[in-house]
């Protein structure tokens, strides 16, 4: 059976990502609005808003708990539809998978969308789950250390929690929220990712007339430059938590503003090779970690892009900052290339990539990465693995600029004298 993927950009700017597998039973839609943690900024007219922080994840609350047919979660989960939505940094996300039905719960999904009835009261309601939300990821000790990190490797980018704060959260008003989203809930802004047994054509045609009823108002904006250097602001900083041991981490700000929107994309890949083969378990890092006495924990180490950066991050929990971080500067400066190994995960990404397609989810996630991160309109191909070289994977890495980086820690409380005393006693 042919799979088949399309993409169209409709005349009111909207964005539609298909992908068609016949084989499918259920079917899934994606609404994503280029809209999270970190747009509190845009431009009308040469004049820049600010805004406050949450505001993108407030509303998809507001318009799933507070919909045109009430909390969308409890309508749709009565017919048997799953459905929810999230917020990150760069998006919110609203979703449905659904077995039968589709073509009307697909319009359903849009509507609840794009005709918003929240009112003030229920801005006033939804407050306070946002509050407790807010109360329990405090409680996360690495959120600080997060905010930390970011600010010292950013000048012009701020550190934006995605959930606001509880004094920002009590201030919201009814005004500034709906202003956020007649701003950033334009169809321009918007992208439909669907995946399933479909008629590509007919619901490209079910969508358009959809959108044209809704008659939306079109407002001109530009989301600011931020024109951010590659030198870090600050090359070490620290909070304090109440922990039994210390965590260090080394963050790497990368300019990948000369690599094309598919390198990006394949860097993704390389990164993951690169980054297990020099600092997992199997690695020479490790051992020196263990051997020497530095950590009983394994090496973390994940990426994230950021403006025109790709942020490598590597950390453990040690007392020894000084012996790690040189332990993980001279790694990646004498990097270690082992074509085995590039083989072996070119395989094994391979595999992921033929079992995505056993469920529909896994098939769209990685292609809406694509589009909203990198401006790469193409899902990951098998075809494209396969062509990766071992003399490529070793360019794009070497082409990676590591001299800019700031190290991060979370450091234990100290405890004060009268406590001291107590424990002693305690003894």
């Amino acid at each position: 059976m042919m799979k088949e993927s399309k993409v169209y950009k409709l005349k009111n700017g909207l964005t539609l990502l298909f992908y068609k597998d016949p084989t499918k039973h259920s079917m899934v839609a994606h609404i994503i609005i280029k809209y999270g943690g970190i747009n509190n900024q845009y431009i009308i007219n040469n004049k820049k808003y600010q805004t406050k922080d949450g505001i993108a994840h407030y509303l998809e609350h507001l318009l799933i708990e507070h919909s045109i047919y009430g909390n969308a979660l409890t309508y749709f989960n009565n017919k048997y539809i799953n459905t929810n939505g999230f917020t990150n940094s760069k998006i919110t996300n609203f979703y449905i998978e659904t077995v039968s039905d589709f073509e009307n719960s697909l319009v359903e999904l849009i509507n609840m969308v794009n005709i918003p009835s929240f009112n003030k009261e229920d801005i006033e309601t939804t407050k306070y789950a946002i509050i407790e939300e807010i109360r329990k990821n405090n409680d996360n000790k690495f959120r600080n250390l997060n905010k930390k990190t970011l600010n010292c490797l950013f000048k012009n980018i701020e550190y934006k929690n995605n959930l606001g704060t509880e004094a920002t959260i009590k201030n919201l008003t009814y005004e500034e929220i709906k202003e956020c989203y007649n701003i950033f809930y334009q169809p321009s802004n918007q992208v439909i990712a669907i995946c399933g047994n479909i008629n590509i054509p007919k619901l490209k045609k079910l969508i358009t007339k959809t959108y044209e009823n809704l008659k939306k108002e079109k407002i001109e904006y530009q989301l600011p430059n931020y024109n951010e250097p590659n030198e870090v602001v600050k090359k070490e900083d620290y909070v304090t938590e109440d922990v039994n041991e210390e965590y260090v981490k080394v963050s790497y700000k990368i300019n990948i503003s000369d690599f094309t929107n598919y390198e990006k994309v394949k860097l993704t890949f390389y990164l993951e090779y690169f980054l297990e083969n020099n600092f997992d378990e199997s690695s020479d890092a490790y051992r020196k970690l263990i051997y020497q006495k530095m950590s009983v924990h394994s090496i973390s180490h994940n990426f994230y892009p950021i403006d025109k950066f790709i942020i490598v991050e590597i950390g453990t929990y040690t007392n020894n900052k000084k012996e790690f971080v040189n332990l993980v500067n001279n790694t990646i400066k004498n990097k270690k290339f082992n074509e085995e190994f590039f083989q072996i995960r070119k395989n094994r990404t391979i595999i992921s990539l033929i079992l995505r397609e056993e469920n529909p989810t896994d098939m769209l996630s990685p292609l809406i990465d694509n589009v909203i991160v990198f401006n790469y309109y193409e899902n990951d191909k098998i075809s494209d693995i396969e062509n990766y070289t071992f003399e490529d994977y070793q360019n794009q890495i070497n082409k990676l600029d590591f001299t800019n980086y700031c190290v991060t820690e979370i450091r234990k409380k100290e405890v004060k004298s009268k406590e001291k005393k107590l424990l002693t006693v305690a003894k």
